[in-house]
This record gives C-alpha cells, structure tokens and sequence, in this order.
C-alpha cells in the first residue's frame, strides 16, 4: 500500500454523525465479491472448504461481463491470483499466493459472484480500514483505504 492508496475527509459534526458516516463506509457500501466456490476436481492435501475460504479472501474488481471465474492448474507450480481467469472480474493483487501444488496436483474450480454489504459479511467490505480522529472541536477526520 502507498500513502497515496488513503483517501481523508476533514467532517465538521459531532462525533455521533462521523461515526455514522465511518461505519457506512465499513459496512453499508454494495460491493461485489465471490460467494460460491465449485470445485471440479480438487487433487490436493488441502479441502474444498479451505480452498474456498482462500478464494473468499482475495479482493477482486469487475471488468466485464458475467459473474464467474475459472481455475485450472496442475502441478508442480503455485497458484497465485494471476491463474484465475474469466472476462467478469480480475484480482486487485496478481502475485498473492493460493497454494503451491505439488507433482500430480490438480485443481479445476469455478467462482462466481455475487452483490451484497459488508454488514452481511466481511468479504463484501470495499475498504480495508476505515479510521476517524478528531480534529478540533466538533470536526474529525475520517480516512479509509479502498481495496481497488
């Protein structure tokens, strides 16, 4: 992350109202993330919920059309973010690591997507930190990270 990646807004109001506006941005923000993970063929040591819960992890940004996206490798190399394909969506990091697949690994995966609020659940958060400090009397200072 760059300095450059964090966004502030100096809020005249009473600390009620900037902490209301800090916890919309947190929660209240539509976003897309993945919200179902097939698996095809898993050859791996590792299970189809840990596979998927690495998956659910990664921040990703639309791109086109569609909402899925595919992942086909075999072994011996690591899977990062950049393996994944489809027109819909790409990772916001490439170079994160999934897992390594050892001789006579597989992995075939389908991901697809959905909209909803972080307040349903942490993967759809927009942000990764949302921060307020006060400034003075009755203002604050409201920061926030964007994952794209």
């Amino acid at each position: 992350m760059h300095m450059t990646d964090v966004v502030k807004f100096r809020i005249p109001g009473h600390v009620g109202l900037c902490n209301a506006l800090r916890r919309t941005l947190l929660s209240d923000v539509k976003t897309e993330a993945p919200t179902s993970v097939r698996m095809m063929k898993n050859v791996t040591c590792h299970t189809d919920e840990y596979l998927a819960h690495r998956i659910g992890l990664i921040p990703f940004r639309r791109v086109g059309n569609g909402n899925t996206l595919t992942l086909n490798a075999t072994g011996p190399c690591t899977v990062t973010c950049a393996d994944l394909s489809g027109p819909a969506y790409e990772p916001i990091h490439h170079n994160l690591e999934i897992l390594y697949l050892d001789t006579g690994h597989e992995l075939n995966m389908e991901i697809t997507f959905d909209v909803s609020r972080a307040s349903s659940h942490a993967r759809y958060s927009p942000c990764y930190a949302v921060g307020m400090i006060p400034d003075g009397h009755d203002t604050h200072i409201i920061s926030f990270g964007s994952n794209d």
